[in-house]
């Protein structure tokens, strides 16, 4: 199963297809929104092993890396920013 999952403010929503091909298709349209600044992230997940559609949203969510594969990710300049600030982990004192 493949989850597209679109963040507008700050909760997500997920969508789950049988069809890389339609998955694809809606992470793209969601894409060129978050380009235009109208979302803040799109991502497409594919999650093999996945026994439902509630499994797999339940696997995106959770990060399990063992089960989620991430495929494709746009996120707004904002985001990426704020990652990068984040992932720094910088301790200043003044």
């Amino acid at each position: 199963m493949f989850v597209v999952r679109v963040v507008e403010d700050k909760e997500p929503d997920f969508k789950v297809f049988g069809e890389l091909r339609k998955a694809r298709s809606h992470w793209g349209r969601a894409a060129l929104k978050v380009m235009d600044d109208e979302l803040m992230s799109s991502a497409l997940f594919d999650v093999p092993a996945a026994s439902d559609p509630y499994d797999a949203v339940e696997a995106v969510k959770f990060g399990d890396k063992a089960r989620v594969e991430l495929l494709e990710l746009e996120e707004c300049p904002d985001t990426r920013r704020r990652k990068m600030i984040e992932n720094l982990n910088l301790e200043i004192e003044l």
